[in-house]
């Protein structure tokens, strides 16, 4: 979005796409950390050191969003919280439902996640649209929305 909007840092879209690189491979490289917690701890505790890496990272990227390097940070660490969600949750699956169910439990997992996540960028984009406030050219979202974008709109996505 353009400075004038009070949003955004201006970024063309190629370079917007560059920044999320950095979240993905804190996916990628969590993911084993994830495994290890899991097997000296258990699921279950992994499940929670997700749920605190999450909470406090949705509440950082909140006050954090004065320079592209904290928005960078503060995705990267959601993401850390994201990869460690998504290897531990088949872990209790499995251990929760009967052998032959397994594939089946695992399919509605990744199901519902699709759905919260469909879900969560769908009640983010009705709440970004339903306040805009004129900006220069064009109309950008207030600043009460950008706020609650952050908090009410995860959880779909996150709770799973």
């Amino acid at each position: 979005m353009p400075k004038v909007s009070g949003y955004g840092f201006e970024l063309e879209v190629m370079a917007a796409g560059l920044c999320m690189i950095p979240a993905r491979l804190a996916m990628v490289f969590f993911a084993p950390v994830s495994a290890n917690i899991t097997k000296r701890f258990g699921a279950k505790t992994t499940l929670i050191v997700r749920g605190t890496v999450l909470t406090l990272a949705y509440i950082a990227r909140v006050f954090l969003t004065g320079s592209i390097a904290l928005i960078i940070i503060s995705a990267a660490v959601v993401s850390v919280g994201t990869s460690i969600a998504y290897s531990a949750m088949p872990m209790l699956i499995i251990r929760s439902v009967p052998i032959t169910e397994t594939a089946s439990a695992n399919g509605l997992n990744s199901l519902l996640r699709s759905v919260g996540t469909s879900i969560s960028s769908a009640v983010v984009a009705a709440m970004l649209t339903s306040m805009v406030i004129p900006s220069g050219p064009g109309e950008g979202p207030s600043v009460d929305r950008r706020f609650q974008e952050h908090l009410p709109a995860r959880r779909p996505g996150g709770s799973c």
